[in-house]
């Protein structure tokens, strides 16, 4: 998230450049930041100048204000004048707002003009440094800046800036998921009839998460079961105000007895004829009229989704909108997918929350709140009826309304608590009181008792159904134990992982063999084949582990990627043993659990000793010379479902360099395989079989006809097998013609078939391979130009791993640069509990956990997954627009 390379000393080996000949390059890590090819979290950005954190501080808040311009030094004049004019000010708003965000006592401002004065990257840029003594700054005390501490000063220095350097409303960081929820409870306060809350970020970013505190905090009940809309689209949520209507305020039972004092010619005086004072009583009453109306009306609440749905017009029908936006609360996400036609209506007031960061990241999120609409202001209204002695019909702007005044307060004050009524604290409550005769010690006594005992009902339901934030285990990690449940495809499986790495079982139910049938798997019957399989996998593994599972420590499922249907029945089964046995849960995601099997340690162990005396040494050599998984790491993940190349930088810390845009390898494989006559599936490790029987002479034959993919893409990390798999199978319907005129045996056939299959696994593995050496040379450079550490190893995860061919070719790619290549031993490259289980270990010392459900029912309505979700932020350098359009974002 933080930003660029911070100046250090220059080498003293090397010749340094006169500050007269020090000149401004395009291959700098600043310009490559200003034009989006190397991603940073900008401060703000300006038309001559932006600013951002330092990547390595002197300080915490160190900051840097950046030129625009090709300008290495301030001694050059290439500089527009209207620049220089401006950097003061930009320098002095960033300066006060990083003082105001850090509470400094001072601030250090710092130029550097050419190598000999420190500058490393030739760009002009000012240093803005909080300090404390004149003896703060020790360049020997730099350390790498931290994700949440650079979420908490980006937020902060934001605010502190005047609105036109970082937007009107207010920027906060949210550190957890349950947090995030705890936001949307505090935006419900902001949503009057008529309010239209527009949520956008990436894909797993926290929009549904913000939605359910909303509409929780809407109905008044923090254990609602409130699912993501994404297949339904819309749901509409209604307030119950029934029991509202039966109990009148005191105010509307004195009310009538008010109306009956008043004369009649009162009531019949004129509009034109009251006193201003009166018009402006009845400005004041307005609302309280307006708002008992809609009490008794039941407002209602659409949460939308229309991301499923592309740019279509489809959404426009669904509900009517023109009322919706008129008099209900209207939550979307995705709302650049929304119609135009919808999105022009006109409404009371559009509060607008962008959410930055993805995937399954450990960190937080960014997120910015702003008013960009509203409707003329009440409060307003008066003051012009006290001045006029009339109301007047215009409009007030975004930026003086209610709204957006509560904003401000926040953006100098910080989010305050949300205030929700619920209804768990409003129930019961005739006996809270003392009826105003004197009480004794015991009656007083049992009075607060009750009390007490509400305010720990109402906190155990805002547990959320699972869905806070959870306490890790009691006692040091390694002795945790650990469930790990895996069902996001065609393998139930289960495993019991010892947090130092020790695995006690691991169990898996395989589904070979169930869908040849169906020429790849059906996700019902995958569904019915896990039900079938859940209770007794999960049961042997906590048997074999020779514990019980009041025993655990945590269980730890995979919410996604996956099929929908398959990772309920996982999730499901996870819930229910949490809240059977009081455990924290750990969401795990697919992709991270398999590039983390590299580094658990104990696998390759473990696979000695099922292994002959032979085996296991030549294991035990290889793991001697393998040092283990550190990072940051390259992960290549390539499986049936998922293509990409990721830097990690540790657990939920994940940026996509390159991912697919169509099909996987692993599909490809499968797809292949099924035309050359192989049912299995998956078809493979089948196909690589065959591949291996291919007689050198038959390849000549097909020379020049499969090219790599992707060819014109001389920039990007992507993948795509798509048009692969289309030419290969041209070539096998070619063939089988040909055979079949020739009148060929079975076994020419065969060799036919193996040599097709050998020709399309080499030319997958040599994309693999030119797609892996691009991203480890890119890491490369952002090492020379950013000060980005360099990887320090190769890692190859997912079922495609499994090939021998894969594993030797990725070997030498990562030699070619010093690095070790890590793979897991092959039968856990395919999916497996014990890939979740461990994950589960790594998340949980983060304290990245969910509290368990309070009970079964609450643990049934808890099931959510996510058949989409990013791994992390995609790294957009060298992904062209066309690929930029049709990216798989979604792994």
């Amino acid at each position: 998230m933080a930003a660029a390379t911070a100046e250090a000393a220059a080498d003293s080996s090397t010749p340094l450049v006169s500050v007269l000949s020090y000149r401004w390059s395009d291959k700098n890590v600043f310009h490559a930041i200003n034009e989006g090819r190397f991603p940073a979290e900008k401060i703000f950005d300006r038309p001559h100048f932006y600013a951002l954190l330092d990547k390595m501080p002197v300080t915490r808040g160190h900051a840097l204000l950046i030129t625009k311009h090709p300008v290495a030094t301030l001694l050059e004049s290439k500089m527009p004048p209207e620049a220089m004019a401006g950097a003061m000010g930009d320098l002095q708003a960033l300066s006060r707002a990083v003082q105001q965000a850090t509470g400094c006592a001072g601030v250090r401002v710092r130029q550097n003009n050419g190598p000999a004065a420190g500058q490393v990257v030739p760009q002009l840029h000012f240093h803005v440094i909080p300090t404390e003594s004149p003896e703060d700054e020790d360049p020997s005390k730099r350390s790498p800046l931290q994700d949440e501490d650079a979420g908490r000063l980006l937020a902060g220095i934001r605010n502190a800036l005047p609105v036109e350097y970082s937007g009107a409303g207010v920027h906060a960081w949210i550190p957890t998921a349950a947090a995030m929820e705890a936001l949307g409870c505090l935006l419900h306060s902001l949503c009057i009839p008529g309010t239209v809350l527009l949520l956008s970020g990436h894909l797993g970013s926290g929009k549904t998460a913000i939605a359910r505190g909303i509409v929780r905090a809407f109905c008044g009940d923090p254990a609602m079961f409130v699912p993501s809309p994404t297949f339904l689209l819309n749901l509409t949520y209604q307030e119950d105000t029934a029991h509202e209507k039966d109990e009148p305020t005191q105010e509307q039972q004195q009310q009538p007895d008010q109306q009956q004092q008043q004369p009649d010619q009162q009531q019949q005086q004129q509009p034109d004829q009251q006193q201003p004072d009166q018009q402006q009583q009845q400005l004041q009453q307005q609302p309280d009229r307006q708002q008992q109306q809609q009490r008794q009306q039941g407002r209602c609440i659409h949460h939308m989704d229309p991301y499923r749905l592309g740019t279509t017009d489809k959404m426009a029908g669904l509900i009517d909108f023109e009322s919706a936006f008129q008099n209900d609360v209207c939550v979307i996400e995705w709302p650049s997918r929304m119609p135009d036609s919808v999105m022009q209506l006109p409404r009371r007031r559009t509060i607008e929350v962008n959410i930055g960061g993805s995937g399954a990241q450990a960190a937080g999120r960014l997120v910015h709140i702003s008013c960009s609409q509203e409707e003329p202001d009440l409060q307003q209204q008066q003051q012009q009826v006290q001045a006029n002695g009339a109301p007047s019909s215009s409009s007030s702007s975004s930026s003086s309304g209610p709204c957006a005044q509560l904003l401000a307060q926040w953006r100098q004050s910080g989010l305050p608590e949300p205030q929700v009524k619920w209804k768990a604290a409003a129930e019961d409550t005739s006996d809270d009181e003392s009826d105003g005769d004197a009480e004794d010690a015991a009656a007083v006594a049992a009075r607060l008792q009750r009390r007490l005992q509400r305010k720990q009902q109402q906190q155990q339901q805002q547990q959320q159904l699972g869905g806070a934030a959870g306490q890790a285990p009691a006692g040091p990690p390694e002795g945790w134990l650990v469930l790990g449940i895996e069902s996001s495809c065609d393998d139930t499986a289960a495993a019991v992982v010892r947090g130092d790495g020790k695995v006690l079982s691991h169990c898996i139910a395989s589904q070979v063999g169930l869908h040849e049938q169906y020429g790849g798997v059906k996700p019902d019957v995958a569904r019915d084949a896990h039900a079938a399989a859940i209770h007794s996998t999960v049961d042997d593994a906590i048997r074999e582990a020779g514990i019980q599972p009041q025993q655990l420590s945590a269980v730890a499922v995979t919410i996604g990627p996956g099929l929908s249907l398959c990772l309920q029945v996982g999730v499901r089964h996870a819930l229910q043993l949490s809240a059977q046995h009081q455990l924290p849960w750990v969401p795990v995601h697919h992709m991270e659990a398999h590039a983390l099997m590299a580094a658990m340690p104990g696998v390759l162990q473990q696979q000695q000793q099922q292994q002959g005396e032979a085996a296991a040494a030549a294991a035990a050599a290889t793991a001697a010379a393998q040092p283990g998984m550190s990072f940051p790491a390259l992960l290549l993940l390539a499986s049936g479902g998922h293509n990409m190349l990721v830097r990690c930088e540790g657990v939920g810390r994940h940026t996509v360099l390159g991912t697919t845009i169509d099909d996987s390898m692993g599909e490809a494989f499968d797809k292949v395989a099924r035309l050359l006559g192989i049912s299995a599936i998956p078809g493979g490790p089948h196909l690589e079989r065959l591949a291996a029987k291919a007689v050198p002479e038959d390849l000549k034959r097909y020379k020049g006809q499969l090219m790599l993919p992707l060819r014109r893409d001389t920039t990007s990390c992507n993948f795509s097998f798509s048009g692969l798999k289309t030419s290969v199978g041209k070539i096998i319907e070619a063939e089988k013609s040909r055979l079949q005129q020739e009148g060929a045996d079975e076994e020419a056939t065969a060799r036919v078939y193996a040599a097709i299959a050998c020709l399309f696994q080499d030319v997958c593995v040599r994309f693999l391979e030119e797609r892996t050496d691009r991203a480890l040379a890119r890491c490369r450079q952002d090492e020379a130009e950013a000060g980005q550490p360099m990887v320090t190893c190769l890692v190859v995860a997912g079922g495609v791993a499994a090939n021998a061919k894969v594993r030797a070719t990725l070997q030498a790619v990562a030699a070619k640069y010093g690095l070790a290549c890590l793979v897991p031993p092959v039968q856990f490259c395919s999916d497996n509990g014990l890939m979740v289980a461990w994950t589960g270990v790594e998340r949980l010392k983060l304290g990245l956990c969910r509290a368990p459900p309070p009970n079964m029912a609450a643990a049934e309505a808890a099931v959510e997954v996510l058949p989409r979700w990013p791994l992390g932020p995609v790294d957009v350098r060298g992904m062209s627009k066309q690929n930029a359009k049709h990216c798989k974002l979604l792994h």
